[in-house]
């Protein structure tokens, strides 16, 4: 099996893969996924299959209680887009940790004052305001305040 077939089964989970972070920080570093049309490229094709998989009854379950879909319409170019994401929550407060920053750029619709967003969590779709932060080392949080139900 090809170095990029092996890099795109531990991204998306199968033959036992975990499908984590730490996948994709590996197969970026191997310079694997520039092969294959980028990281962006590749995120896409991820994200697209999960999405549904993450609105199935049963795999939902499973996958929703450390994952969140979350939704806003991008700054510039006013599309609403749609990523699967890990994510913690404390009250009404989700964080989600962005793996590999640099080479993603949904997280920059939440700098400064941040934005409107929807997370379509395990109870239901709940709206939010995100806020996003990168701290001294480079690491970048989103952090959501959900509104109030009702």
């Amino acid at each position: 099996m090809s170095e990029q077939r092996c890099a795109l089964r531990a991204l998306d989970g199968a033959g036992g893969g975990r499908g984590s972070a730490a996948a994709w920080r590996w197969a970026a570093s191997a310079g694997t996924l520039a092969g294959m049309g980028g990281f962006s490229r590749a995120a896409k094709v991820v994200n697209k299959a999960v999405v549904p998989l993450l609105e199935l009854p049963v795999v939902g379950r499973l996958l929703g209680r450390g994952m969140v879909v979350l939704a806003y319409r991008g700054r510039r170019s006013g599309n609403r887009v749609e990523l699967p994401v890990a994510y913690r929550r404390s009250g009404d407060e989700v964080s989600v940790s962005v793996a590999l920053p640099d080479q993603k750029t949904w997280w920059r619709n939440f700098t400064g004052e941040g934005g409107p967003i929807e997370l379509q969590l395990p109870e239901g779709t709940r709206a939010g305001h995100a806020v996003s932060r990168r701290d001294d080392k480079g690491s970048v949080t989103v952090v959501v305040a959900l509104a109030p139900v009702g």
